[in-house]
């Protein structure tokens, strides 16, 4: 008994020896094609089986399969298409970094400072406006606060990271991680960052790209 590789690339099998002969004969298989006895693990092409030769000597002549292409790796090609998009992200994930640090460390301040400048002009702040300011000032940190301050340090110490590690050629997942943080909204930059991280995502899977990471 035997076990086949198809064109498909699916096994299938166990056949008998007949079974395989009328495969060959129907030109479904030929002396390229993969198999194995039953029992043994190593694949072996058709024309290795000396009992399949007088099967595979009636068929015209066929040529081997054409080996898959392959993309070479080339990391200066890779750098070049990654500049682009890893400075995108190096900037939005340095900017969110800096607003978030400033809206959580100085939180008080802007408020308290955002309350007077608008205190003098009524009429340009609605008063329920102004009035729930005022109430976010007293309020203080609350827990949804720093939980809000932790994710956002983390979205863009990662995207920074990311995109240093893009521009190395190093740590392809965290530099996937990167891009796919920048397509969050509302974490980064409002909804700036999505298409560069679209951008990111579109060269880190190229394959020339791919290759290149070590």
């Amino acid at each position: 008994m035997y076990r086949v590789q198809g064109s498909d690339l699916k096994e299938y099998g166990p056949v008998s020896d007949g079974q395989l002969r009328e495969w060959i004969a129907e030109n479904r298989l030929n002396r390229f094609s993969m198999a194995r006895k039953e029992g043994d693990p190593a694949w072996r092409p058709l024309d290795q089986f000396p009992e399949f030769a007088t099967a595979l000597q009636s068929q015209p002549g066929v040529l081997p399969p054409s080996p898959p292409p392959t993309t070479s790796p080339d990391p200066e090609r890779a750098r070049r298409l990654l500049q682009g998009p890893s400075l995108a992200l190096l900037l939005m994930g340095t900017v969110g970094l800096v607003i978030t640090l400033s809206g959580f460390v100085a939180r008080d301040w802007l408020v308290e400072m955002l309350v007077q400048a608008t205190s003098t002009l009524p009429a340009a702040v609605p008063a329920d406006q102004l009035g729930a300011w005022k109430t976010e000032l007293s309020r203080g940190l609350a827990l949804r606060d720093y939980a809000r301050g932790l994710a956002g340090v983390v979205i863009n110490g990662v995207m920074i990271a990311g995109a240093l590690a893009m521009r190395r050629l190093e740590n392809r997942n965290l530099a996937l991680a990167a891009a796919t943080f920048a397509l969050i909204p509302c974490q980064c930059c409002c909804c700036v960052s999505i298409p560069f991280g679209v951008w990111a995502l579109l060269m880190l899977n190229r394959p020339e790209v791919k290759q290149s990471f070590r």
